[in-house]
C-alpha cells in the first residue's frame, strides 16, 4: 500500500531509507536514484529536518549528503514518521478507529476540502478492493470484520511503537498478558517468541478485535471451529476487559485463521500443486548461482520453505509501508538483474507445466530477498564479479582452518579476490566448478593435473604468498601501475 502515499512522501521515504543504510551520497547520485531535481531534494532535506527531531540531514561540498540519526533510532521509526505525515493514512486511521457522523465533519477534522476527501477515498478504494473491502459514504469501511481488524492492526503497528501508544495503558498491558497466556496454553509460544513483529501484530489485532466487540456485540462471525483452549479465563487474568468469560467470545477474538496465518502454521491441504514447480525452479537457480560464483549455500531448503510461505496470500495486507522486499541495501541494478533472471525462469517453468502464480512480480522480489538474507555471502560475490578473481581454497585439514585462511586473505586481498572454500574439491561432482575458477590456493600437493593456476598457501599466509597473488592479479588484468605489495 505504498502507493497511497503522495509522490512527495514516497520520495522522502526512499531518501530516508537510503541514508539510513549509512550511505554517503553525492547530490547528483540522489538526483539520479530518486529521479528528482537538486532543488526538490534540498526542499525535502529542509522539510524532513522540520518534522522529525530524531533526524538531521546534513549537506557538505566534500562529504556529500549524510543523515545523523538519534542513537535509539531504528528503521521502523522511518515508517512511523512518514505515516504520521500522510493525510491518506490519517484518513484511514480515522474511519477505522474514530469514525465521524458525516463526511463534512470528517473533512473538517482532517483539515481538507470535500474534493480532496473524495480524491483520497477514490485512491484508497482501488487499493483495498482486492481484500473485498470498500468505503461507504466516505466515512466508514465495510467488509468482513476479520479483514478490517487485520488491516487496522497492520496500520497501527507501523505507525505506533506499541498498543500503549494508541490504547489505554492498563488495557494494553492486559492485552499483552492475554496474548502470552493464550500462546503458552496452546503450545504456540515457542513458535512466536523469536519473532517480535508477529507478537506485536497479535497484540494489535487482539486489541482491535476487543474494540470491535465493544462497539458491536452482535457482529461476531466465526467461520471455523476453534481448536484453541481458554482455561486461563478461569483465573481472573482478564478483569481489565469487562468482557463476559464465554469461551465462544474469546474464540471469535482469537480468530483461528488469523492466528495460523500470523504464525505461519500451514496444513498440508493448503499446499498448492504449483509449489513443487516453484521449489524445483528455486533449487535449480540456486544451484546455478553456486556454480557461477563458486559459493556453497547451506540454507537452500530453508530458503525454499520460506519462499513457499509467501505464496499463501493473507486476506489482509502483510505490511503498509515496510515492504521487506523493497530493501535499499541492494544496488538497484543488481536487484533488477536478479529479478529478471529469476522471473524468466519462473515464467518458463510454470508456462511449460500450465501453472499460474498469483502476483508473480511480488513473489519474485520477496524470493530474491529471502535468498540474499539467508545466503549473506552471495551479494558481495555478485557485486565484485566483474573486477575480482575467483580463488578456491583447498586444504588437507579441517574446513574451519580453510575458512580461517579465507578470512585472513579477505582482509588482505578483498579488493582483488573472491575467496571460497571447497574442501571436497576432488570429488567428481565438483568438476563442474572448474571452468569458473581463476586459481586454486592449497596447502596440499595437487596430484590431479589441471590447467588452473595453483598457488601454495599457509595456515598463516605470509608476505611472499600474498605477493604472488597480487602479481597474478596484475598479470590477469594487465595492470600497468605497481600495486603496493605490503597490503
Amino acid at each position: 500500500m505504498l502507493n497511497l502515499l503522495s509522490k512527495k512522501l514516497q520520495r522522502q521515504l526512499n531518501l530516508l531509507e537510503i541514508l539510513f543504510e549509512g550511505e554517503r551520497c553525492r547530490l547528483s547520485q540522489l538526483e539520479k536514484r530518486l529521479a528528482s531535481s537538486g532543488k526538490t531534494l534540498r526542499n525535502d532535506f529542509i522539510e524532513i529536518n522540520t518534522y522529525s527531531s530524531d533526524i538531521q540531514i546534513v549537506t557538505d561540498r566534500d562529504a556529500g549528503v549524510t543523515a545523523i540519526f538519534s542513537p535509539a533510532f531504528t528503521k521502523d521509526h522511518i515508517y512511523q514518521i512518514v505515516i504520521s505525515q500522510s493525510t491518506e493514512y490519517k484518513y484511514l486511521e480515522t474511519i477505522l478507529l474514530h469514525p465521524k457522523e458525516n463526511y463534512l465533519e470528517l473533512a473538517e477534522y482532517l483539515f481538507i476540502s470535500e474534493s480532496t476527501l473524495r480524491r483520497i477515498v477514490k485512491k484508497i478504494q482501488s487499493k483495498i478492493k482486492k481484500y473485498d473491502l470498500r468505503i461507504k459514504g466516505l466515512t466508514r469501511i465495510v467488509g468482513e470484520g476479520q479483514v478490517i481488524d487485520g488491516l487496522t492492526a497492520r496500520l497501527l503497528m507501523e505507525k505506533y511503537p506499541s498498543p500503549a501508544s494508541i490504547f489505554n495503558r492498563s488495557f494494553s498491558e492486559a492485552i499483552y498478558d492475554a496474548v502470552i497466556l493464550f500462546l503458552k496454553e496452546n503450545q504456540l509460544y515457542e513458535v512466536a517468541k523469536n519473532d517480535p513483529k508477529t507478537l506485536c501484530f497479535l497484540h494489535f489485532f487482539i486489541a482491535c478485535r476487543i474494540q470491535r466487540f465493544n462497539k458491536n456485540k452482535m457482529g461476531m462471525e466465526q467461520k471455523k471451529i476453534s481448536c484453541f483452549t481458554f482455561s486461563f479465563l478461569e483465573k481472573n487474568h482478564l478483569s481489565h476487559f469487562s468482557l463476559p468469560r464465554e469461551e465462544k467470545i474469546w474464540q471469535w477474538i482469537f480468530d483461528t485463521e488469523v492466528i495460523y496465518t500470523a504464525l505461519k502454521i500451514r496444513n498440508a491441504s493448503e499446499q498448492r500443486e504449483y509449489h513443487f514447480c516453484i521449489s524445483n525452479c528455486l533449487m535449480t537457480w540456486m544451484d546455478c548461482l553456486e556454480k557461477k560464483y563458486q559459493l556453497e549455500c547451506e540454507n537452500k531448503d530453508l530458503i525454499v520453505q520460506r519462499c513457499k510461505e509467501i505464496l499463501t496470500q493473507p486476506r489482509f495486507p502483510e505490511y503498509i509501508l515496510n515492504d521487506p522486499s523493497q530493501t535499499t541495501i541492494v544496488d538497484p541494478s543488481i536487484l533488477a538483474c536478479l529479478y529478471e533472471e529469476l522471473k524468466g525462469r519462473m515464467v518458463e517453468d510454470c508456462r511449460e507445466k500450465g501453472y499460474v502464480i498469483p502476483e508473480l512480480d511480488s513473489f519474485v522480489r520477496h524470493a530474491i530477498l529471502e535468498i540474499l538474507i539467508d545466503w549473506p555471502l552471495l551479494l558481495p560475490y555478485i557485486e565484485g564479479k566483474e573486477n575480482k578473481l575467483k580463488a578456491v581454497i583447498v586444504t588437507n585439514s579441517r574446513k574451519k582452518q580453510a575458512e580461517y585462511i579465507a578470512k585472513r586473505l579477505q582482509e588482505k586481498l578483498g579488493d582483488y579476490y573472491q575467496f571460497c572454500v571447497l574442501p571436497n574439491f576432488y570429488q567428481k561432482e565438483r568438476k563442474l566448478y572448474y571452468p569458473d575458477i581463476d586459481c586454486i590456493l592449497t596447502n596440499a600437493r595437487m596430484d590431479e593435473e589441471t590447467n588452473i593456476p595453483v598457488f601454495g598457501i599457509s595456515l598463516f599466509p605470509n608476505q611472499r604468498e600474498i605477493q604472488n597473488l597480487l602479481h597474478f592479479y596484475q598479470e590477469k588484468y594487465q595492470v600497468v601501475e605497481e600495486k603496493s605489495l605490503y597490503v
